[in-house]
């Protein structure tokens, strides 16, 4: 649970401080003002990196150097201050109670955050990306460090380093046999939590879900066979970060069957049965009322029950929220009234 906040040059945010509610903290302002960048903040602070895109030269504000978040958490009765900036080269710092730290994995189960939009439909028949990035956020809460997701990638990056260095087939080896046990065991975790979400995630057996490795059977001989056009492309084109995650009804691809509002359906649905999952989540709602009416908001809260929940939208126009919001928020031109 976030107690405070404050975050410094993010867009169009010079300073502001907060210290939410542990129930539902509701957030009114006009499109621009803020509100979307205060959540962005706390997505930084729980992973390390924007829900809203990798151009993280634009989110520093206009003239500054460097942007910074800090909030003070808490989970089960121990509080932890956590710090996260970034300059405008993309250079990070990070520190837990002040102490620096040198891997984002380190923020792994600290704050747990999931942001919850109107392009959230996405996830369902959007990039491959979108996906993987929902099962990796997942595991990297849940699992921690036993998930070698970070592992993975700095291995990845060593093999494309040396594809796009034209380096011997010796050296190329010798990075897959770390690369490949690492890719296998991602890969594993991941099966078992599809797996996991095909058996309770969803209440109509007519909607499955199946996973799709990047690979094929064997890393290995995907690597064999995939090494000329690897080295043509001077990037790896097989294994997990190629891996997608499809979803289907009535055996067909969602997109195929599903009108906008029902897929827009099971993307909620699917986040919130992962967000049941998990302890000490917290869940931002943006922009609220671009994607959820009334009756339906009612019913996410109940579903989401007793976490802390982020609400922004441009105008109090929710009677549900307002008798329900335990603290309300007014931002206008980057500034809290």
């Amino acid at each position: 649970m976030l107690t405070q906040l404050t975050l410094s040059n993010i867009r169009n945010v010079s300073k502001m401080t907060l210290e939410p509610s542990s129930g539902v903290n509701l957030i009114v302002g006009a499109s621009g003002a803020g509100k979307s960048t205060m959540l962005e903040a706390m997505h930084l602070l729980s992973t390390g990196a924007s829900h809203r895109g990798r151009r993280y030269a634009s989110i520093v504000r206009s003239g500054e150097r460097e942007l910074t978040v800090s909030g003070v958490v808490s989970s089960k009765s121990i509080m932890r201050r956590i710090g996260v900036s970034r300059d405008s080269q993309s250079k990070w710092k990070l520190s837990i109670d002040r102490e620096p730290q040198s891997r984002l994995a380190a923020l792994a189960g600290m704050f747990p955050l999931r942001v919850i939009s109107a392009d959230s439909w996405r996830v369902v028949v959007g990039e491959p990306e979108l996906r993987r990035n929902l099962i990796d956020w997942f595991l990297f809460h849940v699992e921690q460090e036993q998930y070698p997701l970070f592992q993975y990638r700095r291995l990845l990056q060593q093999r494309n380093a040396a594809l796009q260095q034209e380096a011997s087939n010796r050296v190329i080896d010798a990075i897959d046999q770390n690369l490949i046990p690492t890719a296998e065991e991602v890969h594993r975790y991941r099966t078992q939590l599809v797996a996991t979400m095909n058996c309770i995630l969803f209440d109509q057996p007519t909607t499955t879900m199946t996973y799709k490795s990047g690979f094929g059977d064997s890393l290995y001989h995907a690597f064999e066979k995939s090494r000329g056009t690897d080295r043509k492309l001077r990037t790896t084109t097989r294994g997990p970060h190629r891996a997608d995650l499809l979803i289907s009804c009535y055996n067909r691809p969602a997109k195929e069957v599903l009108s906008q509002g029902q897929i827009a359906r099971v993307a909620t649905t699917l986040q919130l049965r992962l967000i049941s999952l998990m302890e000490n989540v917290a869940v931002c709602l943006d922009d609220v009322h671009a994607f959820l009416d009334e009756e339906a908001l009612e019913g996410l809260i109940s579903q989401i029950g007793s976490r802390q929940i982020f609400v922004t939208e441009t105008r109090e126009s929710s009677s549900f929220l307002k008798d329900h919001a335990q603290k309300l928020f007014h931002v206008e031109h980057g500034e809290l009234l």
